[in-house]
């Protein structure tokens, strides 16, 4: 299970028959100390990509690699998430990473639009909409069951 995270992004995705639901939870600021007030010199901007499977609850970290350097987004703090396609997630805006003092950094790089191929788990630059269909990673299937 992730550790308590905010200014996030999630898109859902389902299995081709409906019998489950993906949501993955993009980017965002995760806060490291189990306390219920936010120290902020305590948090860090992440990009590690999780998915929560339902209805079995299940919480797993997916081994998401980029293709290029530049599509890459690393870590961003509140992109926007939407599903598109068939096994493709895309993310835009947001901001790279956020200080202690509580302010984001200028997006050296001018990237703000990303895509996620859920399929191969990769960062890409390539959209080809109608090549296949959703599949659940590899990584759910593994805590989930099924095929």
């Amino acid at each position: 299970m992730p550790a308590p995270r905010f200014r996030f992004s999630a898109a859902v995705k389902s299995a081709s028959d409906n019998s489950s639901y993906q949501i993955y939870i993009i980017g965002g600021v995760e806060d490291e100390t189990p306390v219920t007030s936010v120290n902020t010199k305590e948090l860090r901007t992440v990009g590690t990509i999780w998915v929560l499977s339902i209805p079995s609850f299940e919480w797993a970290l997916l081994p998401v690699e980029p293709k290029t350097t530049a599509a890459d987004p690393g870590p961003r703090v509140s992109p926007k998430c939407q599903a598109i396609g068939e096994h493709y997630i895309f993310c835009y805006g947001g901001e790279n990473a956020l200080l202690y003092s509580g302010t984001v950094t200028c997006d050296t790089r001018a990237n703000a639009a990303f895509l996620l191929d859920v399929n191969t788990l990769r960062w890409t630059d390539e959209f080809t909409p109608n090549d296949g269909t959703y599949e659940i990673p590899r990584h759910v299937i593994d805590l989930i069951g099924g095929k």
